[in-house]
């Protein structure tokens, strides 16, 4: 489905606008609904992205700590979060969650 938003007259006389488009699932066109609740492991990126982040910023004078941040951190689990790696559905990671 698309959408059109915020109509406004650009400077040339014309019309722009901003288009979103959503996508909605259709069950009798997926083939199977079994596929959605299918289960994915996803490296953890927040988390590499920020360790990273630290790392670019600070260099290899935290290096230990940063090593000693991500080995604590890899050994904690949650409902989707198995140290650095996430688990989600397939409908969770296509339709948000």
């Amino acid at each position: 489905q698309k959408t059109k938003v915020f109509a406004e007259w650009d400077t040339n006389g014309h019309v722009a606008t901003k288009e979103y488009v959503s996508y909605t699932p259709v069950p009798e066109h997926n083939g199977d609904d079994a596929a959605l609740d299918a289960t994915i492991v996803t490296l953890n990126l927040p988390l590499i992205g920020v360790v990273e982040s630290i790392h670019s910023v600070y260099g290899p004078m935290y290096q230990h700590l940063l090593d000693l941040v991500v080995a604590a951190l890899a050994t904690w689990r949650d409902g989707h979060v198995d140290g650095l790696f996430t688990k989600r559905s397939a409908a969770e990671l296509l339709w948000g969650y």
